[in-house]
């Protein structure tokens, strides 16, 4: 077991302060995402795709997790086959570590700790594991009299903060959500009336603010919940009219804390706005963010085909290939990204076994500049 305290550095340093802006946010919120300014905190300088291939004996990789300056982890497996392949972290560049077996492993904000449990052994807990070879077990979940094994879904900047949730649904359709740290755990407040399915979907970079949706159980419709965990209750979002949403989920929160999005709404700094720069494409909503928002990324439906879309406020919404060959990134014959994820610093996406990397805004300029030399010269 690990008992040591990591120093929080860094998006999450200033907990208070992002705390504070949240718990303005979580009452009525949103913002039009086009009024954040794009980041340009990453090392990032060459657009570039990287393939990252399975571990040995394995047949398919996919990519789950992402750090805020691009390292990503995933797991190896074989399609069909009865067990999970090794754990890997991997940065850009080719830098590999591989762990044991598992699946949906995360992986903290600074790259440094990742945790993931194995569904084919549910007596064995989740684990953290850090960058010295150490790891530390994480508790497994206690629901209905039930111990269940818990799945990391989130861990905060240094991983000292961990949100999990239980790995399966019972026959009534309950599942709960978790937040683990190092001085101990709780589950999410109760909801009124009750519920019995509770589902993570995103952290705050410092931890302090979680978003999911909660349902009377795993087959009736949901609805979206906010909680900041300094207070000991689930604080409620609201329309710009102020009236609860009820349906739906919260899909996203900016590592910053500002900014929720749920249910086809930004709430940003307690201003709810319905999200609307998802036009040319239909009812498409964020499910993941930068760290200030400046890069959103969602999935593709019905009637506009499958797949990844990538808005910023340089592009607006554009088909994931598409931006990534904006941005001088050759996909050759790979034109379908799911389940697309995107890195705090907004330079860094990835989509199954690929990693995707693209310039700082300075940086695409100096090389739209010197193509234009290039040609010029060539023209002379």
């Amino acid at each position: 077991m690990r008992s040591d305290h990591r120093n929080r550095t860094g998006p999450s340093a200033n907990r208070a302060k992002t705390s504070a802006m949240v718990r303005a946010a979580v009452g009525g919120l949103v913002v039009l995402a086009g009024l954040t300014t794009p980041s340009t905190s990453a090392l990032a300088q060459t657009p570039s795709i990287e393939y990252i291939q399975p571990s040995p004996g394995f047949t398919s990789t996919t990519v789950t997790g992402i750090s805020h300056d691009g390292v990503v982890v995933g797991w190896s497996y074989t399609l069909g086959g009865s067990s999970n392949g090794p754990v890997f972290r991997y940065a850009p560049g080719g830098t590999r570590t591989e762990y044991a077996a598992g699946d949906l492993p995360r992986i903290s904000g600074d790259g440094l700790v990742v945790g993931f449990s194995n569904s084919f052994t549910p007596n064995v807990p989740p684990r953290l594991y850090y960058d010295d070879g150490t790891f530390r077990d994480l508790p497994n979940v206690s629901l209905a009299g039930q111990t269940r094994q818990g799945r990391v879904t989130h861990l905060n900047t240094d991983g000292s903060i961990a949100m999990l949730n239980t790995s399966f649904v019972d026959s009534i359709g309950r599942s709960t959500a978790y937040r683990w740290t190092e001085s101990g755990g709780v589950q999410i407040p109760p909801f009124p009336g009750g519920s019995t399915w509770n589902h993570a979907n995103g952290m705050s970079s410092d931890g302090s603010i979680v978003v999911g949706d909660w349902a009377f159980n795993s087959t009736v419709i949901s609805g979206p919940w906010a909680w900041d965990t300094s207070q000991p209750a689930l604080t409620p979002l609201v329309t710009q009219s102020g009236q609860p949403i009820l349906f739906g989920n919260a899909t996203a929160i900016t590592g910053d804390g500002r900014t929720i999005y749920a249910s086809g709404f930004a709430i940003h700094d307690g201003v709810a706005v319905g999200w609307t720069d998802g036009a040319p494409f239909t009812g498409i909503f964020p499910s993941g963010a930068s760290y200030d928002g400046s890069v959103l990324v969602g999935a593709l439906g019905a009637p506009d085909g499958f797949g990844s879309w990538i808005w910023t406020q340089e592009t607006g919404v554009m088909r994931a290939v598409d931006f990534f060959q904006y941005h001088g990134v050759d996909t050759g014959d790979l034109t379908l990204f799911s389940q697309l994820i995107v890195s705090g610093d907004g330079l860094h996406f990835a989509s199954g076994p690929v990693l995707v990397t693209i310039p700082t805004p300075g940086a695409m300029v100096s090389l739209i500049l010197a193509g234009t030399l290039a040609t010029t010269r060539r023209r002379r």
